[in-house]
């Protein structure tokens, strides 16, 4: 069980992890060197929903929704980075009647 200081400094890191991911396009990496916070709290603040419910109470709903949305937007835009980079990193390789054998780096 948390003290009321540690809960209030937890609400305060969470108030800041959620309008920094809120109000830009940045990743949780890049939020955690920004606040300071490690990743892995990032992570874990932006999908604590009952510690968003308290601290919003009216806007939660709408706040962890728009979390949500953000999250699956940055991992689909991870996923294609992720697949370009693999291209220009490896080279396809395949058999003499042209089938796909696997890959190689470059």
């Amino acid at each position: 069980m948390l003290s009321d200081k540690q809960q209030l400094e937890k609400d305060d890191k969470i108030k800041k992890v959620l309008i920094a991911f809120l109000s830009s396009k940045k990743t949780i990496e890049e939020i955690s060197e920004g606040t300071g916070i490690s990743k892995s709290s990032v992570q874990r603040y932006l999908t604590d929903e009952d510690a968003i419910r308290f601290i919003y109470t009216k806007d939660a709903d709408f706040i962890i929704e728009e979390i949500k949305r953000k999250l699956e937007e940055n991992k689909k835009e991870g996923l294609s980075k992720g697949g370009i980079n693999f291209a220009k990193n490896n080279i396809s390789t395949k058999d003499e009647n042209g089938h796909f054998t696997g890959s190689k780096k470059r």
